[in-house]
């Protein structure tokens, strides 16, 4: 049920990223905080939005820029860390959130490209419509677009979670104990990377400014 929960609320701020509102509510330190709350752990929710947010910052959903779906990836990250949290296995479980979030980011990314292609036939059909006046069905197409891709994110994260969820499983009991302390330092790495590249993206704001 958890993962039912989190793969639709996930799928629902997802639209913010470009579909709908864009009022940055699917930027990582929000959404996850949101899913942190949803499922039943705000704190740690809104720790793993700090880091991916700190990691995706130089990366803005504007307008139809193609871009991968850093945000779709840091709350399918947050969802693992929080559905899968068992303190002994910390480490391993935020390394494979991590990979996962990443390798979603790029998948959902390529998915977001065929919706804009389904959404441009959608966008014909609300133009005939407009033409003739009927704004019901106009709605209707509207309502569609974000509703389909909500749809195909949410499908994403359920299989998503799943999948990761059952490996997770695997392998926490499988690995030696040493394997816990190797990957110790994943996630400072992470933190170090994410705060370099804010650095570089002040650096860079300021510099243009000058």
């Amino acid at each position: 049920m958890s993962i039912l929960i989190a793969s639709l609320i996930i799928g629902i701020l997802s639209l913010d990223t470009t579909i709908a509102f864009q009022v940055l509510l699917s930027q990582p330190i929000f959404s996850c905080a949101i899913l942190g709350w949803v499922l039943g752990d705000p704190m740690l929710g809104l720790q793993i939005g700090l880091i991916m947010q700190l990691l995706w910052i130089n990366i803005m959903p504007v307008g139809a820029s193609t871009f991968p779906e850093g945000n779709v990836g840091s709350m399918l990250t947050c969802a693992i860390v929080i559905l899968t949290n068992t303190p002994e296995h910390e480490n391993l479980i935020f390394t494979v959130a991590f990979a996962a979030g990443i390798i979603i980011s790029a998948v959902a990314s390529q998915l977001t490209v065929m919706d804009r292609k389904v959404n441009d036939h959608i966008l014909d059909l609300t133009l005939k419509a407009a033409d003739e006046v009927d704004f019901k069905r106009i709605m209707q197409l509207e309502l569609a677009g974000g509703f389909l891709y909500a749809l195909i994110i949410f499908v994403l994260m359920l299989i998503s979670l799943s999948v990761t969820k059952l490996m997770l499983s695997v392998l926490m009991p499988a690995l030696p104990v040493e394997t816990e302390q190797l990957l110790q330092f994943v996630k400072p790495a992470v933190w170090s990377i994410g705060i370099g590249l804010t650095l570089h993206l002040i650096w860079n704001t300021q510099k243009n400014r000058a």
